[in-house]
């Protein structure tokens, strides 16, 4: 389990009962509490994949992620992963890289689950332009803007030229590693 699912296990099993999400049956009791709180089910082993008592092949869908944040108190997904930044949480392994401390035409390599791998050079304070994209809706010399790289954590990229397209990407198992290449000459 990575530190992010931990990061929301540990959430999720806060409002649960006031107990622990620690043997796969206890899913079955977080899969009734959800349905009772939200009106929503989550089936007992969607949840078993999400907290790694069984294994999973895929990503949960953004409508079960969806589901999971309302049952936390959050209005989506996408507030849960933002507030996460905002309340300090801990995650990953420290890794805490900005923007601004990157010279123009470094790479930053990130990797994360499942199998994705994103290269991105920097070519102006907090834009960037895709080098090689595995696994994630980026294009190869698509124009981003990114604010920072934290491990642990999903990356937040704003695609440029696409008003309002933020995405989200390593929103399950955050950031698992991240390599800066300084450019040549820096």
């Amino acid at each position: 389990m990575t530190n992010f699912s931990q990061i929301i296990l540990s959430k999720i099993s806060s409002s649960l009962l006031g107990g622990r999400l620690r043997y796969p049956s206890d899913c079955e009791a977080l899969s009734v509490d959800i349905e009772s709180v939200s009106g929503k089910t989550v089936s007992v082993n969607t949840l078993k994949r999400i907290f790694g008592f069984l294994e999973c092949v895929q990503r949960p869908r953004l409508s079960t992620l969806d589901i999971l944040a309302r049952y936390m108190g959050y209005s989506n997904w996408n507030v849960f992963i933002a507030s996460l930044s905002k309340e300090g949480e801990s995650g990953g392994d420290g890794t805490f890289i900005s923007a601004e401390d990157l010279c123009q035409g470094s790479t930053v390599t990130l990797v994360f689950a499942p199998s994705s791998t994103l290269s991105l050079k920097k070519t102006s304070p907090e834009k960037f332009t895709v080098q090689k994209s595995e696994g994630t809706p980026l294009k190869e010399g698509e124009q981003v803007r990114v604010n920072s790289f934290h491990a642990g954590y999903p990356l937040r990229v704003e695609r440029e030229g696409l008003m309002g397209n933020t995405l989200y990407l390593a929103d399950i198992s955050g950031l698992v590693h991240i390599r800066t290449t300084e450019a040549e000459g820096a």
